[in-house]
């Protein structure tokens, strides 16, 4: 994993898993094996974990459970950003 503030600024730094990871706890996904006996979970639930890096960066990254089967729930995870890290301005 690297930090995408710091890829976007070109920088390099250590990352580290944040103080929390939640999912959702949502009923009603769809577990199946269609006509060619091929197994599928269309799991509704996201989960989202916090990061940050060793420059002050902070972010989460919000994922949904790809079905083994089909196209279900593939998609590219979700990164915001939550913080600039404050400037040290004294001399």
């Amino acid at each position: 994993m690297k930090c995408p503030q710091c890829l976007k600024n070109e920088q390099t730094s250590l990352c580290f898993v944040g103080n929390f990871v939640k999912t959702t706890a949502m009923g009603g996904g769809l577990l199946y094996w269609d006509e060619a006996g091929t197994y599928h979970n269309h799991d509704p639930n996201r989960s989202t974990g916090s990061y940050h890096c060793s420059r002050g960066h902070r972010w989460t990254i919000m994922t949904r459970h790809a079905c083994p089967g089909c196209d279900f729930g593939h998609m590219e995870p979700e990164v915001k950003i939550l913080a600039e890290p404050e400037l040290n301005t004294r001399e």
